[in-house]
């Protein structure tokens, strides 16, 4: 389902960077979990940070082992491949690593950002972290933050207002289409507008898909991965 609305052909090799906020991890293991329902040798991995992951269909490696890696792959496992850290999360595995994966696997999905668990972001200079040779940019924003305060919805919120973003104050359609379209257009993304989890979200996220479309970014799809597991176009 994801796959085919963000239009990323699993037939051939694709690493894809997930970025932004609202919802990546809850993307990136949405489509690990169709790739691997495909029968496609599939990891995950981070350029930043991750949590530790859930589910039986995954398994951890935290430190660069070309056997146990493979081991998990032919076990039939989402292999996640990452370093613990000292605050309970995990970082990159190391481009030795991040090189025998792009070798290894059909599908490579890499969480690029960070956001501190809220979700909208605005990026610094030195983010997202994409790989050199990612197929696709993802950018993910959540619906949830509509009419809050961006202070609080807002990963460095107050980078976007000295980098002269006009965003104001409270997380409407048009702020969020700005963040989207000032923070990460650069990139040319497909962009997630999550967290549609009722027709009222849904319907104000075609609105922020339309100020998308003005601004040039016309790859975007509306999603409620967790709620209600769907997309739309």
């Amino acid at each position: 389902m994801y796959h085919q609305a963000l239009q990323i052909n699993m037939s051939i090799p694709q690493l894809i960077a997930i970025n932004g906020a609202g919802g990546k991890t809850s993307l990136m293991y949405a489509l690990a979990r169709e790739a691997l329902a495909a029968g496609l040798p599939t990891a995950v991995t981070t350029t930043t940070h991750i949590m530790r992951p859930e589910g039986a269909d995954t398994e951890l490696v935290e430190a660069f082992a070309a056997d146990r890696y493979q081991a998990a792959l032919l076990a039939g496992q989402i292999l996640v491949a990452a370093r613990p850290l000292a605050d309970a999360r995990y970082g990159s595995p190391g481009e030795e690593a991040l090189s025998w994966l792009r070798r290894n696997c059909r599908m490579l999905y890499v969480e690029a950002d960070g956001a501190q668990r809220l979700p909208l972001k605005y990026p610094a200079a030195w983010e997202p972290v994409i790989p050199q040779y990612a197929t696709k940019v993802i950018v993910v924003m959540g619906l949830s933050a509509l009419d809050k305060p961006l202070a609080e919805t807002c990963y460095r919120y107050d980078l976007a207002l000295r980098h002269g973003v006009p965003v104001g104050e409270t997380a409407d359609e048009a702020a969020i289409a700005l963040l989207i379209s000032s923070g990460y257009g650069r990139y040319r993304p497909t962009v997630v507008l999550n967290q549609a989890d009722n027709a009222q979200m849904l319907a104000r996220g075609r609105k922020i898909k339309s100020l998308l479309a003005e601004s040039g970014i016309d790859k975007v799809i509306i999603a409620s991965i967790k709620e209600a597991q769907q997309c739309w176009s």
